[in-house]
């Protein structure tokens, strides 16, 4: 699942790609997505974005048709801009604007490519005014991306832990009395409300560089740290630092496991990143949210009873990919197996209650018989 470093890459990437381009027209909605059709007051518009943790605002702003300068040949059917400045384009002449909220679920990302290239599972198209034009898209291959209207990020998610390190540091200190603090400290980061943007690949490098047993309290292992917290050089990094500097780190690499947006990009660079996550040394122990979290040493006093491993890499070679396949496999065929117990247990209660119903029909058979005789 895409986690806040990947919203934030698509932030960059989209406004890089849109910058100093107009676009037109309709936004177009594909027919298999059950997300809202987006109704525009404006027929031209500019786009730019913003990401705070595991959510991306699209904003669009209207842009006046009059400060479009258009020579149409109509012999080519031809349309091409000439001498506009879009990007200094007075903000005062901004009559309104659309806000756009993006989640993006399990495989949610954006591309920006010509009509030709668009990607097979583009659920949502923004075209460009001018020819050839261009084609900024919502891709979601498993379409469990959401997106709706809105002027603002949800209120239900806590401060993204890298631009407002401030806030989300006391949104956690401020809160430890509270449930989720009360559980393993792995499954506590997976809570957006407190640790917006953190996921498992995040979580597990955050951990593995606070040398944090993953199934300790939360709340032993956060309750001494200050509210406030001034940068040093020289002092070491406690959780909710590493929160923001491994954050950091995968947005400054501009690649991970979900998507690249930089085309120099390489990435075994994510690979050799990681430290912890899917790495063929670590351990791993499946949580009470089953998600798999991978550790080093002890897994902690609160460890699931019963929680198996997934298989280990057979050599430092293996990808994260054929882990997850492996995992895959596994999963498959565990819910065989449950499927398999369940269909055993209906098995034996029908043969519970046949055996019943025959024992009270030869009790009855055998009082009828002996009320005959007398």
């Amino acid at each position: 699942m895409p986690e806040g470093p990947e919203h934030y890459l698509a932030s960059d990437f989209i406004n890089q790609s849109c910058n100093g381009k107009v676009f037109s027209g309709n936004v177009l909605k594909s027919s298999v997505t059950k997300n809202p059709c987006i109704e525009l007051p404006f027929k031209h518009f500019l786009i730019s974005a913003e990401s705070r943790g595991k959510e991306l605002m699209l904003k669009l702003s209207e842009f006046y048709e009059k400060d479009i300068k258009m020579d149409l040949e109509l012999h080519d059917q031809f349309i091409k801009l000439e001498e506009t400045n879009v990007e200094k384009q007075d903000q005062s002449k901004v009559l309104s604007e659309v806000k756009i909220l993006f989640q993006f679920g399990m495989s949610g990302t954006f591309t920006f490519t010509s009509e030709a290239e668009i990607p097979k599972h583009s659920h949502l198209k923004f075209y460009t005014f001018e020819e050839p034009k261009m084609v900024l898209s919502f891709v979601d291959i498993r379409r469990f991306g959401k997106w709706k209207i809105s002027d603002s990020f949800s209120e239900n998610r806590g401060p993204d832990p890298v631009r407002e390190y401030a806030f989300f540091r006391k949104n956690i200190i401020t809160n430890l009395t509270k449930k989720t603090f009360q559980k393993s400290i792995c499954e506590a980061l997976h809570d957006q409300k407190y640790f917006n943007g953190i996921g498992n690949y995040l979580r597990a490098e955050i951990l593995y560089r606070a040398k944090t047993p993953p199934f300790t309290l939360a709340y032993e292992v956060l309750k001494d740290l200050p509210e406030e917290k001034k940068e040093s050089h020289d002092s070491t990094p406690d959780l909710l630092d590493y929160c923001k500097v491994v954050y950091n780190e995968v947005m400054q690499l501009k690649c991970s496991f979900y998507n690249s947006f930089n085309e120099n990009s390489d990435y075994k660079v994510f690979e050799q990143w990681l430290q912890c996550y899917c790495q063929p040394n670590m351990s791993n122990l499946v949580d009470k949210d089953k998600r798999t979290i991978w550790f080093k040493g002890s897994a902690g006093p609160l460890a699931p009873k019963g929680s198996k491993a997934i298989s280990r890499h057979k050599s430092s070679k293996n990808s994260k990919k054929e882990t997850e396949v492996i995992r895959a496999k596994e999963i498959k065929a565990n819910s065989i197996e449950i499927t398999e117990s369940k269909t055993r247990k209906k098995k034996i209660k029908i043969s519970k209650k046949i055996k019943n119903i025959l024992q009270d029909a030869n009790l009855s058979l055998r009082r009828s018989s002996r009320i005959k005789k007398k």
